[in-house]
Order: structure tokens, then C-alpha cells, then sequence
């Protein structure tokens, strides 16, 4: 979401977390332009033996980095940028940079134009959303409104390569309810465990694509069904698929909806739609991120309320894919992504309105939410992404 914070700082409230397995460094990108203080990625360090985060200050001048994804190997850590340097002949792009491990600091490799479109058009404005790796940290795959879905090779240097894969969704006018989007729109993608398959949401077109992957050999190809259809005006936005590879679960924005699929030959089947909304809510909503937890047990989509926003959770039946709500957690601010740290003990909530990451400790039974983890404070978060020290 691109909305200006007011406020900056860089300082950490800790509480003691016990029993951490691993040291990890956390990243935050952040939104830099319209009044804010942010200046782009910033670090903060796990301590396993005190149970404790401390701040490591910013790591990388970015514009507008406001989406990221680590490497498997953690040697690398790659981020999309909104409203990239025009003299330079950019709009949107795709940031490669390594990481010391030891340090946190971080390297830019390179940056290259997120979009994939011919010259003429390499002006258009895109606004790039998300840059996923499958599993094998070969193939890195950004997301833009231009409605390019677009894959790049990455080198064995970290660096993100030209791109090898292009598909251009073809504009067919669909229209959002609210009038809030007309056409094409790629917004997410989600490898499945195996990397074998690709499932791509365009929120404009209310379609998910389906791809077949090779990562050895750099293969992107569609799928003999391009495509299923969902609800017209839902909005289709972010994807999660189960860690048995049999179910996938979308978050619509404009609906403030999820949705479980089961996956069939690799084609998903709709099974079930479920509203993110607590009840009794009134206003404009819409949702932003979904995350499934590491056991497969639980799943959380965030909300961006108008006034008012929360995180939606829910336990999924191992046996059919199907979800049931457990609970509503408000939350500060807007949450502009939620991610679950590598221990599964605490889900993090990058929220943009209130300045700050704040982590909601995950009942490991229940799977429901609690606000008393630890807060990190930092201007217009927009990403949360861990990678773990040696």
C-alpha cells in the first residue's frame, strides 16, 4: 500500500522470547517517497541465547523497496522497487543484493526493469508487486499491474539475469467492483513445494494462472487449462499453497475474502470462500497478505481496514484443505504484509500507518494470535523477511 507514514525512528522494544533454535537476521523494506523518513532496508538481529532483537540500522538505499524474498541458501536477498530513478532509465525494477550473514549488512549485485516490455513501451508505468524464488533459488518471478508476469534466471553470483520468460496477460476489461480497477493486473505468485508448478493471481482479470516449471532447464510454459476463473470484482491477490502441495489458498482484496482450492492434475478447484471480515465490522476493507504456517495447521490473511484493521485466522482441515475462523487480532496501523518467522512462533505484521513490525505470538495449539511479541520501529514498513545467521 503507498501511503505516506508521518513518523520515523529506529529504535527496538524487546521482550525476552524463549527457547529461539537459530540466530536470525530480520529485514524490513520500506516506502521512501511521499513525506516519509524511510530510506530504504533496514536490519534487526535475533539472539537466540537472551531472546532478544536488536536493531542493526539501515543496510541498503533503496527507493520504494517495498517487497522482499531471501534466497534458500541465504546468500542473497532480492527486493522490488517502486518509482525506480528515471534518470537512469528505470521505472520499476527488481534489486538483487548479498548478505553478510555475520553482519547483516547487505550488497547492492544489480537491478534490473521488472516489466519485460519491448522498448516502446518500457516507460509504461507498472508498478511492480512481488518478486517470488522457487524452491531452488534458480528462477526469481515478478508480478506487475502491466499485467506481465515475468521470470529472470539467477546467476550463480546472486545476480538477477535478463529475463527468459514474458507472458502478458491479454487486457480483457474486467472491471473491479467500486470501479477500482479496470484490466489486467498481475498481483502474486506462489511456487508449489515440489517448484514443478507456478500459480500466478491477476486481481484486475479475476483469473488464476497456472504454469509448469523447470527450474534446471529455465522453463516457464503455461498449462494446458491458462487459467481458472473466480468471482468477478473479488479481486485475487496473494497466494499460499499447503506444505502437502494439495491445497491452495488465495486472499482477495476487493472482496475481503479467502478462498480454498484443491489441486487436481495441478489444475485448483474451488471447495470453499470464506470472509476475513470479524463480524459485526462495518467500512472499506481489503486484504493484503496471506500466510500458512509451517505446520500446515494455520493460515492468517491481513486486513486493511478504513478504520480499523486485524488478522484473520483460521485452522485447516488436513484432510479436505477446508478452513475454519478462529479468531479475529486487531492490529495497529495498516498491515501492508504479515510474515511468520522461521520458528513459527510469531507471526510479524509490517504495519505502514503506525511506523512499526510488531510480531503477535502464535498459540501452537490453537494457532490463534496474541499481541506480545517484541516491536520494531521503523518508518513505513512495507516487507518482513528473515534469513538465518551462520
Amino acid at each position: 500500500m503507498r501511503k505516506a507514514a508521518l513518523a520515523l525512528a529506529a529504535t527496538l522494544i524487546a521482550a525476552p522470547l524463549p527457547g529461539w533454535a537459530a540466530g536470525y537476521l530480520m529485514y524490513v523494506g520500506t516506502q521512501t517517497d511521499g513525506g516519509t523518513a524511510a530510506k530504504g532496508v533496514y536490519a534487526w538481529r535475533f539472539d537466540p541465547s537472551k531472546g532478544t532483537l536488536s536493531p542493526l540500522g539501515l543496510q541498503a538505499e533503496a527507493n520504494n523497496l517495498v517487497h522482499l524474498w531471501a534466497a534458500p541458501n541465504g546468500k542473497a536477498l532480492y527486493g522490488i522497487n517502486w518509482q525506480r530513478m528515471d534518470n537512469q532509465g528505470f521505472d520499476d525494477t527488481v534489486s538483487a543484493y548479498a548478505i553478510n550473514r555475520k553482519t547483516g549488512a547487505l550488497r547492492l549485485l544489480n537491478m534490473i526493469d521488472s516489466k519485460g516490455l519491448p522498448p516502446a513501451e518500457s516507460k509504461l508505468r507498472g508498478g511492480v508487486d512481488q518478486v517470488v524464488l522457487d524452491p531452488s533459488g534458480r528462477i526469481a518471478v515478478a508480478c506487475n499491474a502491466v499485467g506481465t508476469l515475468v521470470a529472470f534466471p539467477i546467476e550463480a553470483d546472486g545476480k538477477v539475469g535478463k529475463p527468459f520468460y514474458i507472458d502478458r496477460h491479454p487486457d480483457d476489461g474486467a472491471v473491479l467492483h467500486a470501479g477500482h480497477r479496470v484490466g489486467t493486473m498481475v498481483h502474486g505468485a506462489e511456487f508449489s513445494p515440489d517448484g514443478k508448478w507456478l500459480y500466478v493471481a491477476d486481481l484486475g482479470l479475476d483469473r488464476i494462472y497456472i504454469y509448469r516449471v523447470d527450474a534446471a532447464k529455465r522453463s516457464v510454459t503455461p498449462f494446458d487449462t491458462p487459467f481458472i476463473t473466480v468471482k468477478q470484482g473479488s479481486g485475487p491477490r496473494r497466494l499460499q499453497i499447503h506444505p502437502s502441495g494439495k491445497f491452495l489458498y488465495v486472499d482477495h482484496e476487493q472482496e475481503s475474502a479467502v478462498k480454498a482450492f484443491r489441486i487436481e492434475g495441478g489444475k485448483p478447484v474451488e471447495i470453499q470462500s470464506l470472509t476475513t471480515i470479524p463480524p459485526g465490522w462495518q467500512g472499506r476493507n481489503s486484504n493484503s497478505e496471506i500466510q500458512i504456517d509451517k505446520t500446515g495447521r494455520h493460515l492468517y490473511v491481513a486486513n486493511r481496514g478504513a478504520k480499523d484493521s486485524s488478522i484473520a485466522a483460521y485452522s485447516i482441515d488436513q484432510a479436505s484443505g477446508t478452513l475454519t475462523s478462529i479468531g479475529f487480532t486487531p492490529v495497529p496501523g495498516v498491515p501492508a504484509n504479515i510474515t511468520i518467522d522461521p520458528t513459527n512462533r510469531y507471526l510479524f505484521a509490517a504495519s505502514a500507518g503506525a511506523d512499526q513490525v510488531i510480531a503477535l505470538a502464535i498459540n501452537p495449539g490453537t494457532g490463534q494470535l496474541a499481541v506480545t511479541g517484541p516491536v520494531a520501529k521503523v518508518a513505513s514498513p512495507g516487507a518482513v523477511r528473515f534469513v538465518a545467521t551462520p
